[in-house]
């Protein structure tokens, strides 16, 4: 097992200090879908913000792969009652 660090930028860097132990590149991958998955379920108002949500996989060097998120309106600001 490989230790993996899934690390989110999402107006601001949060480092994943500890890592997670994974069998390989494919496994962390999923991973990271599945997480960025669970990000965007748990805050989806923060794509309101027009704000980019990144995950990035590392193994402890450059980061490998990345899952990208961004919302954009057509309005150029939300309305009170859509929020």
């Amino acid at each position: 097992m490989r230790k993996f660090f899934f690390h989110v930028h999402w107006g601001k860097f949060e480092p994943d200090h500890e890592g997670t132990e994974l069998p390989d590149e494919t496994a962390a991958m999923l991973a990271a879908a599945q997480f960025a998955g669970e990000l965007l379920r748990d805050g989806p108002r923060h794509l309101l913000t027009r704000t980019e949500m990144r995950v990035e996989v590392t193994d402890g060097a450059q980061p490998f792969f990345v899952v990208r998120r961004m919302g954009e309106a057509r309005d150029p600001q939300p309305r009170a009652n859509d929020l």
